[in-house]
């Protein structure tokens, strides 16, 4: 539901605004980031889990005399199973991840239409682990932390589209516990360690929010 929720903003926003030439910009916008994950490390979860989607959403505000930008926004995140990992049993799950965070940036003007976001995202969330080996998700809170990098170009007078890449840490493990299983197979303790990290690739929306006379 919350990723149906992201793509439709996604959607609408960049229609909404592209080729809008009225109402006078301000310092705040609105960013929404599509991007696919990869896991790192922690064997079993980069094994084990393949990552679909990664979106930010976020309120963002732009000094512009210092060249910061700060805001607020949710971090979701989806992963599902990879059951060839269990040859011998029908095993099908996914992880979900929904995170509030804050952020704060630099932002570094490279051209009359195109500038450059260096961020870092941090939040307190919630991972969500879902099997057909239960029918309760097994939870997780972490701390999670993304440094973000992203490069913008300008569409319209209130709009731009860019590509964006970041690397996510959370404060938790993947163990066969998620799952509510005893050990995952051919795998050994020393699979399931480190915490969850990620790194992931996409593109963006950052839309200017106007003010109108």
């Amino acid at each position: 539901m919350i990723i149906r929720v992201l793509i439709a903003i996604g959607l609408f926003l960049p229609f909404s605004l592209y080729g809008q030439e009225e109402g006078t910009p301000t310092r705040s916008a609105i960013k929404l980031d599509f991007k696919l994950p990869s896991g790192l490390t922690n064997h079993s979860f980069r094994n084990m889990m393949s990552g679909l989607a990664d979106v930010d959403l976020n309120y963002t505000y732009h000094f512009e005399d210092i060249h910061l930008i700060a805001g607020a926004g949710i971090k979701y995140s989806y992963w599902n199973l990879e059951s060839a990992n269990f040859p011998n049993d029908i095993v099908t799950g996914r992880l979900e991840v929904v995170s509030p965070f804050i952020n704060l940036g630099y932002r570094s003007i490279m051209g009359e239409k195109t500038f450059l976001d260096i961020e870092l995202n941090g939040g307190y969330g919630r991972l969500f682990t879902s099997s057909n080996q239960n029918d309760k998700a097994y939870v997780q809170d972490a701390m999670i932390l993304s440094p973000k990098l992203s490069f913008y170009l300008q569409a319209s007078n209130l709009l731009y589209f860019g590509i964006n890449g970041g690397y996510t840490l959370m404060g938790a493990e993947f163990t066969p516990s998620n799952l509510y299983l005893e050990n995952f197979p051919a795998a050994n303790d020393s699979y399931n360690q480190g915490k969850y990290q990620y790194f992931s690739v996409g593109f963006g929306f950052y839309a200017i929010i106007p003010t109108f006379k």
